[in-house]
């Protein structure tokens, strides 16, 4: 086996930038709407599996009351709904 040093060519060893980006549907929604979070990501692997978190609300807004969950990337793109639940107030008084 011979020794010494090669230089490699072609081979990029500077580190992948990973990112993401979310875009909602709507900016406002109320009881009963459902909301699109569209994620596109740049830098990670396709049919990568990923978790998400909800901030700045309660699960009870929440028709499921998840916070949290997990989305899957496909071509680098994943979209995750959610439903605002109903109005639990408003319901009352309309019964």
């Amino acid at each position: 086996m011979a020794s010494g040093s090669y230089a490699i060519s072609g081979l990029n060893l500077e580190p992948v930038k990973r990112e993401f980006k979310v875009r909602a549907n709507r900016k406002t929604a109320r009881a009963g709407d459902i909301i699109v979070f569209t994620i596109t990501a740049t830098g990670v692997s396709d049919r990568t599996v990923r978790s998400y978190y909800i901030d700045g609300i309660a699960p009870e807004d929440l028709s499921d009351g998840k916070l949290n969950g997990l989305f899957y990337l496909r071509e680098g793109k994943a979209t995750v709904y959610v439903q605002i639940s109903e109005d639990t107030i408003e319901t009352k008084m309309k019964s």
